[in-house]
């Protein structure tokens, strides 16, 4: 293991020095210094960069690549430069009472250099919500740090091409279906399964607000700085339901308290999705608190099964199936009172 480290680490030293000629160039020719990566990825990673200007500047920048290969993918950077600078654009003509709103936010777009699949974009000191949830001053702020988290998202989906929708279950269903024949053998599944089923008429149809999605709506793509709230990761590379990035950030959010890691404060989960949830609905659009319901429930069974796919019997795998479980029988429970109704 420690030669697989040491081996990437002089292909990052070797790749590092025409990244920093590359970026001094664009800002002028003063010197450009990288740091180690500060995050890797399967498919990307991302340095602190100290920009020698007057007063120095500090940036983020980030490579991407296809996944396990070290091969620059230099679509997918244009296409995350490209959705960073159109969130940073729609976040800024938010008003707010104090006038512009300068708490919820993105890094600042620098530049792209689509021949190395980079961007450069501005730095924050701030700590991602996940870390922040591990800390003891979870106890005094976390209602706080949850409920900027809601606002954020909320003025992410109003800002972005906000527009009535219908709710449409046909291809949710399918992979239900899909995940029911895999996991036949597991009463969890299937009881889960059959309470989605059961309830989809009562929703399909409905009402529901559809908007860009941030499409990786997690605690690890929030950073708390400050009284500042940033999101970061966006994709923009779907529209659908702003419910799909509610479930997926509630579903991280309890999956994450129920880590080992930060067991200890696991019985705060209803405060906290509270608090998100009432940060989201005094920035966002109106929620169907059923349908977020039952696409949690859905979420959750294809995640529980990527998560296991594949996986050989062991302790880790044991702990996974223990967690998902518990998250999607208090889920299908949940969803009792639709099926009465």
């Amino acid at each position: 293991m420690s030669t697989l480290i040491s081996d990437h680490a002089e292909v990052v030293r070797s790749e590092k020095v025409p990244i920093e000629k590359v970026l001094s160039g664009y800002f002028g020719g003063v010197d450009v210094s990288l740091g180690e990566p500060i995050n890797i990825q399967d498919n990307s990673e991302v340095f602190r960069a100290t920009i020698a200007t007057q007063p120095p500047r500090q940036a983020a920048v980030k490579r991407c690549f296809a996944p396990r290969t070290r091969t620059p993918d230099v679509s997918t950077a244009a296409k995350q430069f490209e959705a960073l600078a159109r969130v940073e654009k729609a976040l800024s003509a938010v008003k707010t009472e104090t006038g512009t709103n300068q708490i919820h936010r993105v890094p600042e777009p620098i530049c792209l250099i689509p021949e190395l699949a980079i961007f450069a974009m501005g730095w924050s000191n701030g700590e991602s919500l996940t870390r922040k949830l591990s800390r003891p001053a979870i106890l005094t702020k976390r209602s706080h740090w949850l409920h900027q988290a809601g606002e954020w998202l909320g003025y992410f989906h109003t800002a972005g091409p906000l527009r009535p929708g219908r709710i449409n279950l046909d291809h949710r269903l399918e992979v239900i279906a899909e995940l029911e024949h895999l996991h036949s053998g597991n009463d969890v599944f299937a009881k889960a399964t059959h309470r989605l089923r059961e309830t989809a008429p009562r929703l399909a149809n409905g009402d529901a607000w559809t908007s860009w999605l941030h499409g990786d709506c997690k605690t690890d793509n929030f950073l708390i700085d400050g009284n500042a709230v940033i999101g970061i990761d966006i994709s923009l590379a779907y529209e659908n339901t702003i419910e799909y990035d509610l479930a997926q950030f509630l579903n991280n959010l309890e999956l994450t308290l129920n880590s080992p890691r930060h067991l200890v404060f696991r019985g705060l989960r209803r405060g906290l999705v509270k608090a998100f949830l009432s940060g989201y609905r005094q920035t966002g659009p109106s929620i169907s608190d059923a349908y977020l319901d039952w696409i949690r429930l859905d979420f959750a069974l294809s995640l529980w099964d990527s998560h296991i796919a594949g996986r050989r019997p062991n302790m880790k795998t044991w702990v996974l199936e223990r967690v998902f479980s518990a998250l999607v029988r208090r889920l299908t429970t949940g969803l009792d009172s639709l099926e009465r109704a």
